[in-house]
């Protein structure tokens, strides 16, 4: 949007600078989709400068190449003064790729886009533009082809099929669903789209042409990590930009003069069913909603509030290691608590936090022997579990008594001291 700002009001190098350094910076936050968005950012950026040279020069992308540049030069000489550049290859590309191959990460993606749910979608949207865009008759009817096709698909299929399955199986949850299925049609679309628009480039193509495809690869790079359902959460804005794409290309493509019926439609569901999605918690199931709601008191989790007994217990967790355990001594959790690094400031000692499915590719003897090869003094053992996706570490436990003796029980937590 920045790009686009700039681009039209013709603005100096400097905000192209400025824009390169935008362009980098979601590299530091989250790798496999920062470092996609970026790359891909530039190869769109550098094509737009060779083919659509009245709206963005080759001499503005290097302007925002040296902007992404200067940030990038900053960043690795920060990473050798401080010896740390194998420590974060490991972390960003060694240890991610053995956890979830990316190979089978994308046969997972590629399977998604053709499972039950997006097939009724492409078939409900294709057929449903075929039957109104095809009519030579009826001039009104083909001018409504788009927006006709985007109700049917968005409001008709869903409630047809789904009132159905409601009626015979009693699940109302699969309704909601369903929807997801929305972000394969959008991607299924903006391919095709985007593909005619380099076919025809002959005739006359812009800066628009290119945008679709950083949104296209940058979410297929953020399924990269748990798919379609387990990776969208945080990137809906992606898709409604994307939307807002196709819409525009839609415009020029069938002569459509409006298309506000459609944006409308898309709106409504799209804003529906993301209330349900949040009003639902559906993102954070693991999350126990009964009992009283318990407000942090740490200083570092001050406003934090949640029902249960979680927070308590893990501040008594927290007070305990403060009073009772050097900070000079190594620690480790199990199967893990995600805040306890932060909250009493240690570095970890091991390169891995957690231990769920996504995260954790080891088996547990490697976990058990580096304890002890590292010198991993403390194990602290959580006895009541949120997650329902941690690995059974029962047989881990056994081993760990016999090494380590229980030194304190608490609420929630079995605290081991080394033999």
């Amino acid at each position: 949007l920045f790009l686009i700002n700039i681009v039209e009001d013709k603005k100096n190098n400097f905000y192209f600078y400025f824009l390169g350094i935008l362009l980098i910076l979601p590299s530091f936050f989250k790798q496999n989709t920062g470092l996609v968005f970026f790359i891909i950012s530039l190869c769109v950026l550098l094509l737009t400068s060779i083919f659509v040279k009245k709206e963005f020069t080759v001499k503005q992308f290097f302007w925002v190449l040296g902007g992404s540049l200067s940030v990038l030069v900053l960043f690795l000489s920060w990473l050798i003064k401080n010896n740390i550049v194998n420590d974060f290859l490991f972390q960003v590309f060694i240890y991610p790729a053995k956890c979830r191959p990316i190979i089978k990460s994308l046969y997972q993606i590629f399977l998604s886009v053709f499972k039950e749910g997006a097939l009724l979608f492409y078939a409900a949207f294709i057929l449903s533009f075929i039957l109104f865009y095809k009519q030579r008759y009826f001039v009104k009817l083909k001018k409504m082809a788009l927006e006709a096709s985007v109700f049917i698909t968005m409001i008709i299929v869903p409630f047809l099929v789904f009132g159905f399955r409601y009626l015979s199986h009693k699940k109302a949850q699969m309704f909601f669903w369903y929807y997801f299925s929305v972000w394969n049609l959008v991607l299924v679309v903006a391919v095709v789209f985007s593909i005619k628009a380099f076919i025809n480039f002959k005739n006359k193509i812009s800066l628009w042409d290119f945008f679709p495809w950083i949104f296209i690869v940058t979410i297929l790079a953020t399924f990269l990590s748990q798919g379609l359902l387990g990776s969208t959460y945080g990137i809906w804005p992606l898709l409604i930009i994307l939307i807002s794409l196709l819409i525009k290309q839609a415009n020029q493509y069938f002569n459509v003069n409006s298309c506000r019926n459609s944006v409308k439609i898309i709106t409504i569901v799209l804003t529906l069913v993301l209330v349900v999605y949040f009003v639902r918690n559906e993102r954070l199931k693991f999350i126990p909603w009964k009992g009283k709601i318990e407000k942090a008191t740490n200083s570092k989790l001050v406003g934090v509030a949640t029902p249960g007994n979680w927070i308590p217990e893990l501040e008594e967790m927290l007070k305990f290691v403060q009073n009772n355990i050097s900070k000079d001594d190594k620690i480790v959790t199990v199967p893990g608590e995600d805040p306890f690094f932060y909250l009493t400031e240690r570095q970890p000692t091991l390169f891995f936090t957690t231990m769920t499915p996504a995260v954790f590719n080891f088996d547990l003897d490697y976990f058990y022997n580096r304890c002890i090869i590292d010198g991993i003094k403390w194990i602290i053992v959580k006895t009541k579990l949120q997650h329902q996706d941690y690995i059974n570490t029962g047989d881990l436990i056994i081993k760990i008594k016999n090494r380590y003796g229980l030194y304190k029980s608490l609420k929630a937590y079995d605290i081991y001291l080394r033999n």
